[in-house]
């Protein structure tokens, strides 16, 4: 299941920063691409993803995970974003798990 909530982070990120997931995944250092790593960087721990487990999905380091963290201060804009990166997440998951149950009930019905 971690990998699931580390794609609904990353897709959650995605739709709130207006741009694609291969931006954010991607190797690029744009400011675009690097500000939605940062916000889901912040947000990792509090949806119950170790930094490793994001770092390996994302393709890093872990130590990237973590100075990023350490060095830098969360603005409220940042909070209010990450926040609504959280309820995204949360919001795809249900999706997804709805869509399971459906799949799953028609193929016994079948």
């Amino acid at each position: 299941m971690g990998r699931m909530l580390c794609r609904y982070l990353v897709e959650a990120a995605a739709l709130e920063c207006g741009v694609p997931v291969e931006e954010i995944t991607g190797r690029n250092r744009r400011a675009k691409s690097v500000y939605p790593r940062r916000l889901i960087y912040f947000a990792t721990p509090e949806v119950g993803i170790s930094l490793n487990e994001m770092a390996r999905y994302l393709g890093r380091d872990h130590s990237t995970l973590s100075k990023t963290i350490s060095l830098k201060r969360m603005t409220d804009t940042e909070r209010r974003q990450i926040e609504a990166i959280k309820l995204t997440a949360q919001m795809l998951a249900c999706e997804y798990q709805r869509r399971l149950k459906d799949a799953l009930s028609m193929g016994v019905a079948a």
